[in-house]
C-alpha cells in the first residue's frame, strides 16, 4: 500500500463497491445483515469488559472505529488517505468518542510499540497490498498485539483452492472485475490509480498467513447467489458456514485470531 502523503484510495467514496453490492445483493438489506452476522462475534467478545487499546488499520471513514472505540481507553485509527481519515475523525468527534487518535500513516511504516494493543481490527485492507508484503504485514500485527491479543480480520474470499487477483473499476456505470496475473496486481498496488486491485484469499492461504496465531473463529459471508426457497426459513450465512460448504461459499471471510 502506498504511503505517500498524496495517496488516495482508488475506490473514491466506495463507489465501485456500492455499485457491485447494488447489482448483486440477493435481497434488500442482505449485505449489511451478512456483515452483522460476523461482527456480532466481535460485539460479544468486547462487551464483557473494557480493554486498554485498539488499533484500526485502514480505518477508512471510521465505520468500525466509531463502533468499537467505546470499548477501549484509547484507539489508534490509521489510514494513508487523508480525506477518508478526516471523515473518520469528524465522525468520532461528533459521537464524543474520547481517546481516539486518527493518524495518516501506512501501517507497515507506522511507528508502533510492540505488544501495545489488545485488539487489532483490519477490515478489507490486506487484499489491496502487494502479495509479497502480506506476511510482513501480518507479522507486524502479531508484534503490536499483546499476548492473548485478538486480530479481527475481514477480507475477500476466493472460492477456489488458490488466491485470485482482480482489477476492479467502474465502466458505463457498471462494476468490471477482470482476473489479472499476480504480477499485474502487485504493480497496481504499488502505483495507485483509478483501478482497485483486489486479492481474493483462499481459506488455505489465509491459514498459512496466520500460522503464528490461534484461529478462534473463521466464517465466510456475503453469499451473493439469487434468492431461493430456503432463504424464507434459514439465514443463508448459517448454511454456507457448514464445514463441507464453507470453502465454496461467500465473497468475504471473517477471522478472529488470537496471539498465543
Amino acid at each position: 500500500m502506498n504511503a505517500k502523503a498524496d495517496y488516495k484510495y482508488p475506490d473514491k467514496d466506495d463507489k465501485a463497491t456500492q455499485i457491485g453490492v447494488n447489482a448483486s445483493e440477493p435481497y434488500a438489506g442482505y449485505w449489511q445483515e451478512s456483515e452483522e452476522y460476523v461482527l456480532r462475534f466481535v460485539d460479544d467478545m468486547l462487551k464483557t469488559r473494557k480493554r486498554d487499546a485498539l488499533l484500526d488499520i485502514g480505518c477508512g471513514n471510521g465505520r468500525l472505529t466509531r463502533r468499537y472505540a467505546r470499548y477501549f481507553n484509547r484507539t489508534v485509527a490509521l489510514d494513508p488517505d487523508d480525506s477518508r481519515l478526516k471523515k473518520a475523525e469528524a465522525i468520532c468527534k461528533s459521537q464524543s468518542l474520547s481517546g481516539v487518535a486518527c493518524v495518516q500513516e501506512n501501517f507497515i511504516e507506522a511507528s508502533l510499540t510492540d505488544a501495545s494493543f489488545d485488539v487489532v481490527i483490519c477490515s478489507h485492507v490486506i487484499q489491496h497490498i502487494p502479495s509479497h508484503e502480506v506476511n510482513a504485514f501480518i507479522a507486524k500485527i502479531w508484534r503490536v498485539l499483546k499476548k492473548d491479543g485478538v486480530l479481527v480480520l475481514l477480507t475477500t474470499h476466493s472460492r477456489k483452492r488458490h488466491s485470485v487477483y482482480l482489477a476492479a473499476y467502474v465502466e458505463a456505470g457498471k462494476l468490471v472485475e477482470p482476473v489479472i496475473p499476480e504480477l499485474q496486481f502487485n504493480e497496481l498496488c504499488e502505483i495507485p490509480g483509478d483501478i482497485l486491485p483486489c486479492c481474493l484469499f483462499s481459506l488455505r492461504k489465509l491459514r498459512e498467513h496466520l500460522q503464528e496465531f490461534r484461529i478462534a473463529r473463521m466464517r465466510v459471508f456475503h453469499a451473493l447467489h439469487k434468492m431461493n426457497p430456503i432463504d424464507k426459513f434459514v439465514f443463508r450465512d448459517r448454511i454456507i458456514n457448514l464445514p463441507l460448504i464453507r470453502r465454496y461459499s461467500g465473497e468475504d471471510v471473517f477471522v478472529l485470531a488470537v496471539k498465543q
